[in-house]
Protein backbone atom coordinates (compact mmCIF):
# COMPACT_ATOMS: atom_id res chain seq x y z
CA UNK A 1 0.00 0.00 0.00
CA UNK A 2 2.61 2.72 1.05
CA UNK A 3 4.66 1.42 -2.05
CA UNK A 4 1.25 2.22 -4.14
CA UNK A 5 1.29 5.52 -2.91
CA UNK A 6 4.72 6.42 -3.13
CA UNK A 7 4.49 5.70 -6.83
CA UNK A 8 1.33 7.37 -7.52
CA UNK A 9 3.36 10.71 -5.83
CA UNK A 10 6.50 9.89 -7.59
CA UNK A 11 4.22 9.99 -10.92
CA UNK A 12 2.44 13.18 -10.27
CA UNK A 13 5.34 15.10 -9.32
CA UNK A 14 6.31 13.52 -12.93
CA UNK A 15 3.29 14.86 -14.64
CA UNK A 16 3.44 18.26 -12.85
CA UNK A 17 7.00 18.30 -14.00
CA UNK A 18 6.36 17.58 -17.44
CA UNK A 19 3.42 20.11 -17.86
CA UNK A 20 5.60 22.77 -16.22
CA UNK A 21 8.15 22.26 -18.73
CA UNK A 22 6.26 22.03 -21.69
CA UNK A 23 4.35 25.59 -20.47
CA UNK A 24 7.80 26.89 -19.89
CA UNK A 25 8.87 25.90 -23.60
CA UNK A 26 5.77 27.07 -25.01
CA UNK A 27 6.17 30.37 -22.81
CA UNK A 28 9.66 30.79 -24.35
CA UNK A 29 8.02 30.22 -27.86
CA UNK A 30 6.22 33.29 -27.66
CA UNK A 31 9.23 34.78 -26.30
CA UNK A 32 11.05 33.87 -29.28
CA UNK A 33 8.59 34.69 -31.45
CA UNK A 34 7.68 37.50 -34.11
CA UNK A 35 9.83 40.41 -32.60
CA UNK A 36 11.65 43.54 -33.60
CA UNK A 37 15.02 42.82 -34.28
CA UNK A 38 17.92 44.69 -32.56
CA UNK A 39 19.70 47.48 -34.12
CA UNK A 40 22.99 47.57 -33.49
CA UNK A 41 26.70 49.10 -34.68
CA UNK A 42 29.43 47.68 -34.39
CA UNK A 43 32.88 46.88 -35.84
CA UNK A 44 33.76 45.56 -38.96
CA UNK A 45 36.15 42.16 -38.15
CA UNK A 46 38.48 43.00 -40.29
CA UNK A 47 38.80 46.64 -40.99
CA UNK A 48 37.02 47.69 -37.47
CA UNK A 49 34.99 50.13 -39.59
CA UNK A 50 31.25 50.86 -37.77
CA UNK A 51 28.47 48.92 -39.24
CA UNK A 52 25.42 49.94 -38.83
CA UNK A 53 22.43 47.51 -38.95
CA UNK A 54 20.30 50.39 -40.21
CA UNK A 55 21.86 48.73 -43.73
CA UNK A 56 19.25 45.72 -43.67
CA UNK A 57 15.67 47.94 -43.28
CA UNK A 58 14.04 47.59 -46.47
CA UNK A 59 16.15 43.62 -47.15
CA UNK A 60 15.21 40.37 -46.22
CA UNK A 61 18.26 39.86 -43.82
CA UNK A 62 19.44 36.62 -42.24
CA UNK A 63 22.18 37.14 -38.84
CA UNK A 64 24.09 34.28 -37.99
CA UNK A 65 25.76 34.30 -34.89
CA UNK A 66 28.79 32.26 -34.79
CA UNK A 67 32.45 31.88 -32.71
CA UNK A 68 35.74 31.10 -34.98
CA UNK A 69 36.32 27.78 -32.63
CA UNK A 70 32.86 26.69 -33.62
CA UNK A 71 33.80 24.19 -36.11
CA UNK A 72 30.27 23.74 -37.32
CA UNK A 73 30.29 27.07 -38.26
CA UNK A 74 33.01 27.54 -40.35
CA UNK A 75 32.11 24.34 -41.97
CA UNK A 76 28.51 26.07 -42.77
CA UNK A 77 30.67 29.72 -44.89
CA UNK A 78 30.27 28.04 -48.37
CA UNK A 79 26.98 26.94 -48.56
CA UNK A 80 25.75 31.00 -46.73
CA UNK A 81 28.01 32.41 -49.48
CA UNK A 82 26.46 30.58 -52.26
CA UNK A 83 22.83 31.52 -50.71
CA UNK A 84 24.03 35.10 -50.48
CA UNK A 85 25.08 34.93 -53.99
CA UNK A 86 21.69 33.64 -54.91
CA UNK A 87 19.23 35.64 -53.20
CA UNK A 88 21.55 38.31 -52.82
CA UNK A 89 20.02 40.41 -56.07
CA UNK A 90 16.42 39.54 -55.14
CA UNK A 91 16.71 41.35 -51.39
CA UNK A 92 18.64 39.17 -49.35
CA UNK A 93 21.50 40.37 -46.71
CA UNK A 94 23.29 37.95 -44.77
CA UNK A 95 25.29 39.52 -41.95
CA UNK A 96 27.49 36.99 -39.63
CA UNK A 97 28.38 38.21 -36.17
CA UNK A 98 31.20 36.84 -34.05
CA UNK A 99 30.56 36.64 -30.83
CA UNK A 100 34.11 35.88 -30.03
CA UNK A 101 36.68 37.45 -31.74
CA UNK A 102 40.39 37.88 -31.25
CA UNK A 103 40.62 41.17 -28.76
CA UNK A 104 43.57 42.02 -31.35
CA UNK A 105 43.11 44.35 -34.50
CA UNK A 106 45.17 42.30 -36.53
CA UNK A 107 44.50 38.90 -35.31
CA UNK A 108 41.14 40.45 -36.51
CA UNK A 109 42.00 41.08 -39.89
CA UNK A 110 43.53 37.94 -40.05
CA UNK A 111 40.63 35.56 -39.43
CA UNK A 112 38.78 38.55 -41.79
CA UNK A 113 41.37 37.22 -44.51
CA UNK A 114 40.48 33.75 -44.15
CA UNK A 115 37.15 33.74 -44.05
CA UNK A 116 36.84 35.88 -47.43
CA UNK A 117 33.25 36.24 -47.17
CA UNK A 118 30.87 37.89 -49.32
CA UNK A 119 28.92 39.46 -46.59
CA UNK A 120 30.00 41.85 -43.92
CA UNK A 121 31.63 40.18 -40.71
CA UNK A 122 30.81 41.95 -37.99
CA UNK A 123 32.33 41.90 -34.15
CA UNK A 124 29.74 40.83 -31.64
CA UNK A 125 29.54 41.02 -27.62
CA UNK A 126 27.87 39.25 -25.44
CA UNK A 127 25.47 42.07 -24.55
CA UNK A 128 24.67 41.93 -28.02
CA UNK A 129 24.11 38.25 -28.19
CA UNK A 130 21.38 38.97 -25.17
CA UNK A 131 19.43 41.37 -26.96
CA UNK A 132 19.13 38.86 -29.55
CA UNK A 133 17.30 36.24 -26.69
CA UNK A 134 17.49 32.75 -26.92
CA UNK A 135 21.19 32.19 -28.39
CA UNK A 136 22.15 29.26 -26.48
CA UNK A 137 24.60 28.18 -28.67
CA UNK A 138 26.49 28.66 -32.06
CA UNK A 139 25.70 28.96 -35.31
CA UNK A 140 22.19 30.21 -34.55
CA UNK A 141 20.80 31.69 -37.08
CA UNK A 142 17.78 35.05 -37.39
CA UNK A 143 15.59 35.49 -40.02
CA UNK A 144 14.00 38.76 -40.29
CA UNK A 145 11.33 40.53 -42.82
CA UNK A 146 11.70 44.09 -44.84
CA UNK A 147 10.29 45.30 -42.01
CA UNK A 148 12.79 44.51 -39.38
CA UNK A 149 10.72 41.63 -37.48
CA UNK A 150 12.67 38.46 -36.84
CA UNK A 151 10.57 35.55 -38.52
CA UNK A 152 12.35 32.79 -37.46
CA UNK A 153 15.42 31.34 -35.40
CA UNK A 154 17.84 28.38 -35.56
CA UNK A 155 19.92 26.43 -32.86
CA UNK A 156 22.22 25.44 -34.98
CA UNK A 157 21.88 24.68 -39.40
CA UNK A 158 18.25 24.18 -40.12
CA UNK A 159 17.03 21.45 -41.71
CA UNK A 160 18.03 20.89 -44.89
CA UNK A 161 15.77 23.19 -47.63
CA UNK A 162 13.84 24.50 -44.54
CA UNK A 163 16.21 27.78 -44.69
CA UNK A 164 15.63 28.47 -48.15
CA UNK A 165 12.20 28.08 -47.85
CA UNK A 166 12.32 30.63 -45.05
CA UNK A 167 14.10 32.92 -46.80
CA UNK A 168 11.96 32.31 -50.10
CA UNK A 169 8.42 33.50 -48.36
CA UNK A 170 9.64 36.60 -47.20
CA UNK A 171 11.87 38.13 -50.56
CA UNK A 172 9.27 39.21 -53.62
CA UNK A 173 7.15 37.08 -55.70
CA UNK A 174 9.61 37.07 -58.19
CA UNK A 175 12.49 35.68 -56.10
CA UNK A 176 10.24 32.78 -54.26
CA UNK A 177 9.75 31.49 -57.92
CA UNK A 178 13.48 30.45 -57.87
CA UNK A 179 15.85 30.45 -60.85
CA UNK A 180 13.68 30.71 -64.15
CA UNK A 181 14.20 28.14 -67.20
Amino acid sequence: MAGGIHNAAGLSLALMALVLSSRLMVAEAALLGERPLPTFRQPGLGDGMVWDSAALRGHVALIVLWAPWCTICMGEWPELAALQDELGPSGLRLVALTMDAPADQQARTALAEQLHLPFPVIVGDDALRRRFRGVRGYPTLVLADQAGNIRKQWAGPPPSGELVSAIRKLLPLTAREGPQP
